[in-house]
This record gives structure tokens, C-alpha cells and sequence, in this order.
């Protein structure tokens, strides 16, 4: 019977993780890097992910301007009826510059859009920027948006977007004709997501009542090995799609979605990554800028006051205002954030901390008994 066992006493894992997304709607594929700011903030997406949600509308009746400020309503479908919800819209500076008078605001007879008028131009905001930028009561349901694909766009030769990308895709084609024809009631975004931040994670965690099999000499190699480990920009993107695929398991995906990355039979980019030495990924991807939690069926947004006690959510132990507020954030952000965690060995072949960590002398341990 085979035992588990430890081969260095050190491991290590790739941890990738997102800056915030770049929200766009299927229209804004065609004009979005049409100036150079554009071009510039996109130049390094090259993950995205196409969700939906029912559709939000902004009311077109009964808003009004005060300064900078708008007053108005959201309209959302709920058990067949419709919610009017207040929000409140500072129209911030990147937008209208403070020195720039605005005349007034309208919003667009079908509730897609606002309209801001000021003496030199017009700008749009649509209802899905508006819910990013406003103060509103929107429960955590209504914006929550479905992952339906994930895919991503970068040149093997020459440079190439998620927007190159997405003009000629197939898929969001596929996506955008179920939509008109079964659910019209649904809308659906793009998120771009740049991935440029990784780093390596070391852990002497595992199973501590097995002695590593290796020697200090080959400890000491394999330690500066891990230290050393470079990836290139192909390979973090590439790690990240496969990552994501499998932990979101995205309706219009197909490859990737059920593949073992602790199999022996790994795809080319997991298996060069664990030739390296590392034998985790660990990808984390955001959403708390736009007010909107991501999820699929499979890996549904979280929600810690399901999983922890109320007490502790609540914050009620908390000493100071300061504390507090801090938490609140913290909480604000675990709901907004999926942590995809995957082991690229199993126990039996090699024991790392990505399978927990058994204490020494801990009776219970599973690794204790045969398997």
C-alpha cells in the first residue's frame, strides 16, 4: 500500500493576482483604443472574461442635478416585479474636470444611459459605469455578474490585445445570438484584466511528521531553484486562463474546464511550470472597483456571512472606529475576490503545504495510515 510521502522540507507555489478590471459593453470593441489613453490602458490586457446579468435601467423620470450631484433611480426586475432603487452620483473629475460647468443632465428614454451636458461636449455614462461610481442601495444579487467565458489575447510575434482579440470572436458571437434569442433580458459586459503582478510563495507546511526524502544538498539547490524561478508574460497569461477555466468552469468554455493539473498528463504550460519546481498556483482575480461580485454556478460569489459567525462579521469586538472602518473594507473586498488554489501533485507522490498542514504528532493525521 502506498504511503504519502515529503521530498524537500520547503515548497513553493506561483501566486498570480489582477489589477482591477477595465469594464466594456460588446459596442465599446469598436472605439475603445481609438485614442492613444486608451490604447495605453490596454496595451497589457490580455485576459478577459464575458458575464452577464439581468438587465439595470436607469429611471428616466423623476432624477434631478444639484451641483455636481445627481439624484435618481435604478430599475431592477425582481420576482417579476420592478425595484426602484435611489442612488446618489457625484459626477467625479475624471470625467467632468472641476472647472468645467455642467449644464444639465438626461437620461436616455430607454434607461441605458446618462447624458451630461457641458459647454464643450456631452458625456455618456452607461448604467453599468454608473453603478461603479454611485452610492445606491443595490443589493449584492442584482449586480452580481455571471462568468460565461474566459479567454485571452496576446501575440506569439506581434503584440495583440483582449480587444484584438474579441472584434473577431466567435464565441462572444455565439454568446451574443443566445442572448437576443432565449434571454433578451440579459446584458453583457467584457472584463479586461491585466495579470502583470505575480510572485513566489515558499511554505515548510505539509505534512510535518514525514521526513523529506531529499538530501541538505539537494535542499539547498532546489531552494535557490524556487528563489530564481522567471516566468514570462506568456506563460502568466496562459497559467491564468487555465486557471481560471478550471475553477469557473464557464458555460461556453470547453477545453480546460475538467483537466487534473495534478495528473501526470499536464498541459504544457502547468507541466513547465512544476518543472521548475514549483508545485502550487495560486491565481486571484478582483472585482471590488466596479460593485459587482463575479461567479459562476460552480464558484458562486462570496459571502462571509454565510460562512462565518456573526459576531465576527459584524465586527462587534472590534475596539475603534478606525478598526472597524478597516474591517468593513476587508469584508468589502473578500466578497468582491475568488482565490483559485491548485496543487500540481498529489499526496501520495509528493507532499506539499497546498495539501494542508499536519502538525507533528498529530494522531489524526491521514498520511499515518495506509491509502
Amino acid at each position: 500500500m502506498k504511503k504519502s510521502k515529503r521530498l524537500y522540507s520547503v515548497e513553493g507555489a506561483i501566486h498570480l493576482y489582477s489589477s482591477m478590471p477595465i469594464v466594456m459593453t460588446p459596442a465599446d470593441i469598436y472605439s475603445i483604443n481609438e485614442n492613444l489613453l486608451n490604447s495605453h490602458a490596454l496595451s497589457q490586457c490580455n485576459i478577459y472574461l464575458i458575464v452577464q446579468r439581468n438587465r439595470i435601467f436607469i429611471n428616466p423620470e423623476g432624477f434631478s442635478l444639484n451641483h455636481r450631484t445627481v439624484h435618481g433611480q435604478f430599475l431592477t426586475h425582481t420576482a417579476n416585479r420592478i425595484r426602484k432603487v435611489p442612488f446618489e452620483f457625484i459626477i467625479p473629475s475624471d470625467i467632468v474636470p472641476l472647472d468645467i460647468a455642467i449644464k444639465e443632465v438626461a437620461v436616455a428614454l430607454n434607461g441605458t444611459t446618462l447624458l451630461i451636458q457641458t459647454e464643450n461636449k456631452d458625456h455618456i455614462i452607461n448604467v453599468n459605469k454608473l453603478i461603479s461610481y454611485s452610492k445606491s442601495d443595490l443589493y449584492y444579487t442584482e449586480t452580481d455578474l455571471r462568468v460565461v467565458y474566459i479567454g485571452q489575447g496576446i501575440g506569439r510575434i506581434y503584440p495583440r490585445t483582449s480587444v484584438n482579440r474579441l472584434r473577431s470572436h466567435t464565441s462572444l458571437q455565439r454568446i451574443l445570438s443566445d442572448i437576443v434569442t432565449f434571454t433578451p433580458e440579459m446584458d453583457v459586459f467584457i472584463l479586461l484584466y491585466r495579470f502583470e503582478h505575480s510572485r513566489t510563495i515558499l511554505s515548510n507546511g505539509g505534512n510535518l511528521n514525514l521526513e523529506p526524502e531529499s538530501s541538505w544538498e539537494m535542499e539547498s539547490i532546489h531552494f535557490n531553484n524556487l528563489q530564481n524561478v522567471k516566468l514570462t508574460r506568456n506563460q502568466i497569461v496562459s497559467l491564468a486562463e487555465a486557471a481560471l477555466i478550471n475553477y469557473f468552469q464557464p458555460q461556453y468554455n470547453i477545453l480546460l474546464k475538467s483537466r487534473n493539473f495534478a495528473s501526470k498528463n499536464k498541459i504544457k504550460v502547468i507541466s513547465d511550470l512544476f518543472n521548475s519546481g514549483m508545485v502550487g498556483l495560486i491565481v486571484e482575480i478582483c472585482s471590488s472597483s466596479i460593485k459587482s461580485r463575479i461567479g459562476t454556478t460552480h464558484a458562486p460569489p462570496k459571502d462571509p456571512t454565510t460562512d462565518w459567525p456573526e459576531d465576527i462579521v459584524s465586527g462587534v469586538n472590534l475596539t475603534g472606529s478606525a478598526m472597524l472602518n478597516s474591517w468593513i473594507e476587508d469584508l468589502y473586498m473578500l466578497r468582491h475576490t475568488h482565490i483559485a488554489e491548485f496543487e500540481l501533485t498529489t499526496e501520495v507522490e509528493r507532499n506539499t503545504f497546498l495539501h494542508g498542514t499536519v502538525f507533528l504528532d498529530d494522531a489524526h493525521s491521514k498520511d499515518n495510515i495506509n491509502v
